[in-house]
């Protein structure tokens, strides 16, 4: 997926794979590169964004397009 930038919290979202845990999105602090946030859906399809875009919601929520269908993830600090 094309990654998300939020500049207003320097936070950067990224959608990947990984052996180990499957589908995820990470949030990583732009500074430090420190993770602050790991969304796991494990090793079905459910977490494959198939390069889509990922979107902030006025509330803060991420429309997280997937192969599967968008949907709404519930962000928090």
């Amino acid at each position: 997926m094309v990654p998300l930038v939020i500049s207003s919290s320097s936070m950067v979202l990224v959608n990947g794979f990984t052996i180990e845990r499957g589908w995820e999105i990470t949030r990583l602090d732009w500074n430090t590169g420190k993770n602050r946030t790991r969304i796991e859906f494990g090793h079905t399809n459910r977490g494959n964004g198939a390069y889509a875009l990922l979107q902030l919601l006025e509330n803060g929520d991420l429309l997280f397009n997937s192969v599967i269908g968008p949907y709404r993830i519930p962000l928090k600090e």
